[in-house]
């Protein structure tokens, strides 16, 4: 299984860092909060697609408890 470091980030204290997993045409995203919480999540659309969330992601300092509700949004067909 790949998993894939995009970047790290931090904010009041907490360490966030932002990964993209998979293998084969099923990749997800990921967002460790320091060490103690995390989320991950299923991308539709393959390898590309999960790294340009996960870019994303880091630029707009997403928390782990709000990736569920993002993946939702992002996975609806266009």
């Amino acid at each position: 299984m790949l998993k894939e470091e995009i970047g790290k980030t931090a904010v009041e204290g907490m360490n966030l860092t932002y990964y993209v997993y998979g293998s084969d045409e099923n990749y997800g995203v990921g967002i460790t909060q320091t060490t103690t919480e995390s989320a991950t999540g299923t991308v539709m659309g393959g390898h590309d697609r999960a790294v340009s969330l996960a870019r994303a992601l880091l630029r707009n300092i997403v928390f782990p408890d709000n990736l569920s509700e993002i993946l939702e949004d992002y996975n609806l067909p266009d």
